[in-house]
């Protein structure tokens, strides 16, 4: 959070809060986490209070995921006009162990021996900026010992978000006798019925909340695969990797190059989980900004979900051309595979 207000304090009034809302405004987030507003946490009233605090606020989802549009900002806009340099580099060496942190652990990237080099300079960077940093800074410095240790570091907003089941049930509550009974009996309620909801601890690939087709698109499919079938559907699809795909999204497919497609639907047949999807072309990909520009082909397909690799944020351009931001743990990987061909 204190990387977020001093990269943006420090970056020219044209480049700085006002301009990066309307930048946000222009990204299409992967629709499954929710994220149609984050360009309200850079509103005038809101950027106030940061400066009256020094620190911007925000909950840990919605900073992870603006986190990958702000380095690409960084990147292409801040950096190539030569602004605020010591600031663009203390920023991008905290995102980077917040990556370490967080995807590179789910690819398997993340060692001790990474970890402890990231950190380093991280701080480092942040000195050379001149961050006032507040004590806790430090502590990312006892992590590569303890994943070290444990092997694996876990995610403490996890158990953060578990503030507003106590909230949802808390604040209305009037029995204040037996408060704490009262609202301990209605989480747990509220627990037991989650865990007893269907397919709550099933792996990819599946769909969430699925229901039956259509007859249109129940013909559709049985025509494509050619036999007669009971068809399913549903908005969002959980992959092999566990990660969520939704209708509409933009997904990179399982590969060694970059390849992309967009969610038309997703259906359940016995036994397997398919894709309806339209393919990108693509034209350039540059591994340094972790993005890429594409055009909508005409081609389109039916596949199975386990090709799909994750959704991607992306905005729109003239002529149904896109760009698409790369996952970071997609880039690290391209970039090691680049420079094993000795192309790096």
């Amino acid at each position: 959070m204190l990387s977020v207000f001093y990269f943006l304090e420090a970056s020219p009034k044209e480049v700085s809060w006002i301009f990066f809302a309307t930048y946000v405004q222009k990204w299409n987030m992967p629709k499954h986490l929710n994220a149609t507003s984050l360009h309200l946490l850079f509103a005038d009233k809101k950027v106030k209070g940061y400066r009256e605090k020094n620190i911007f606020t925000c909950q840990a989802s919605e900073v992870l995921t603006l986190l990958p549009v702000m380095v690409h900002f960084c990147k292409s806009v801040v950096q190539p006009a030569n602004c605020a340099p010591d600031a663009c580099k203390a920023f991008l060496a905290v995102a980077t162990v917040v990556f370490l942190l967080s995807e590179g652990q789910q690819a398997g990237i993340t060692t001790p021996g990474l970890l402890q080099e990231a950190v380093e300079a991280c701080l480092a960077a942040c000195f050379a900026a001149g961050w006032d940093l507040v004590p806790k800074y430090h502590w990312p410095l006892h992590m590569p010992s303890q994943l070290q240790r444990w092997g694996k570091l876990l995610s403490c907003s996890t158990c953060e978000r578990k503030n507003k089941i106590v909230k949802k049930w808390g604040n209305p509550m009037h029995n204040t006798s037996n408060f704490e009974s009262a609202v301990r009996k209605e989480i747990l309620a509220e627990e037991i019925a989650r865990l007893q909801m269907p397919g709550v601890f099933q792996e990819g690939p599946c769909l969430l909340n699925p229901h039956p087709a259509t007859k249109k698109l129940t013909d559709f499919i049985c025509e494509w695969i050619g036999q007669h079938a009971n068809v399913s559907t549903g908005l969002v699809c959980k992959l092999q990797n566990c990660n969520r795909c939704s209708k509409g999204d933009i997904v990179l497919l399982q590969g060694d190059m970059v390849q992309a497609a967009q969610v038309f639907a997703f259906v359940a047949v016995p036994g397997h989980v398919l894709c309806l999807l339209q393919y990108l072309d693509v034209e350039n990909c540059n591994l340094e900004t972790a993005s890429a520009n594409c055009t909508l082909s005409p081609t389109k397909d039916l596949v199975s979900v386990e090709y799909l690799e994750a959704s991607v944020a992306f905005t729109e351009g003239k002529g149904n051309s896109f760009k698409l931001l790369l996952p970071w743990q997609w880039v690290q990987k391209m970039e090691i595979a680049v420079k094993g061909l000795g192309f790096w």
